[in-house]
């Protein structure tokens, strides 16, 4: 599901990590549901998908969440 050849690269979770990371802010914590809308509206993902590449995001340490559920750059 990472890495693979036969789905398009908007639906995979190397891409969608990167572009989550492009949307958050670097000083700041965003809303989760602001960033989902965003990516929604821009590449058409599922809320499953999402939450894939947040669990990703946040398996490889780059990501944490705020007590209320906000999404914050670890780097």
């Amino acid at each position: 599901m990472i890495v693979t050849s036969d789905i398009s690269p908007e639906r995979n979770l190397y891409f969608l990590g990167g572009k989550i990371l492009e949307k958050l802010p670097k000083d700041e914590p965003m809303d989760s549901l602001t960033v989902f809308e965003y990516l929604r509206e821009k590449f058409g993902i599922s809320f499953p998908l999402f939450m894939y590449a947040l669990d990703w995001l946040y398996l490889a340490d780059l990501i944490d969440l705020t007590p209320n559920g906000d999404i914050r750059v670890c780097f």
